[in-house]
């Protein structure tokens, strides 16, 4: 149980009529007591910093970011996968926002890799998902994001 005095609470106003200030007719009016609570319009969501990534397989890196929108309740762990491997692998990072970094910005590395084959240009993406398990309830419902990548 959290202790009544670490509890959140909105702040409390009174709305009082300054008598000398105002129509005789209002003094009499008892002060009103209320809370000042804003409303909670905030929808979790990933930001990314970049829609395309471009490296080369001579081993090339590209980067972008990836910050949540919102504060989350508890951790909000992602993962980052290639759908390729054989042509381009990705970092590790982010893996995971907390409620004192949620709003930091995270990088994610994306390297080409030379895989022999002369294949050409090549596209494929790098997905950003919200791990739903081990991630604050509010960030399970995030969509899946991708980055489509160019690999030369």
């Amino acid at each position: 149980m959290t202790p009544w005095w670490t509890a959140p609470r909105p702040p409390a106003v009174t709305l009082a009529v300054v008598d000398g200030s105002s129509a005789d007719a209002f003094d009499s009016l008892a002060d009103q007591p209320g809370d000042c609570k804003p409303p909670d319009n905030d929808t979790a969501s990933i930001t990314l910093s970049t829609t395309t990534a471009t490296v080369s397989e001579a081993g090339s890196t590209g980067t972008f970011t990836a910050v949540l929108e919102t504060q989350p309740a508890s951790d909000v762990v992602l993962s980052v996968t290639s759908a390729d491997t054989g042509e381009a692998t990705v970092s590790a990072s982010p893996s995971d926002f907390h409620q004192r970094n949620w709003d930091s910005a995270q990088t994610v590395t994306v390297t080409g890799v030379d895989d022999s084959v002369a294949d050409g240009s090549q596209t494929t993406a790098v997905t950003i998902a919200v791990v739903d398990a081990s991630s604050a309830d509010s960030y399970d419902s995030v969509a899946d994001q991708t980055v489509p990548g160019d690999y030369n």
